[in-house]
């Protein structure tokens, strides 16, 4: 699965990168790499939440 996400194998024929780069993300329709829009709206919700609690979880090591 992670070969295909990111080589873009599987039938929607898009790699995650198509979705997901350095300046957006696009969680909803990062979602038909694997399942077409299935419950997409409820995976991205839960994308953006997981995302937002790594973000808030990075520590300033500037002082070090």
């Amino acid at each position: 699965m992670s070969y295909g996400m990111r080589a873009g194998t599987f039938i929607a024929g898009h790699s995650l990168a198509a979705f997901i780069t350095p300046t957006s993300t696009d969680y909803y329709n990062a979602r038909s790499i694997v399942n077409g829009l299935d419950k997409a709206d409820v995976i991205a919700d839960a994308a953006e939440k997981f995302e937002a609690g790594l973000r808030a979880s990075l520590v300033n090591t500037n002082w070090l």
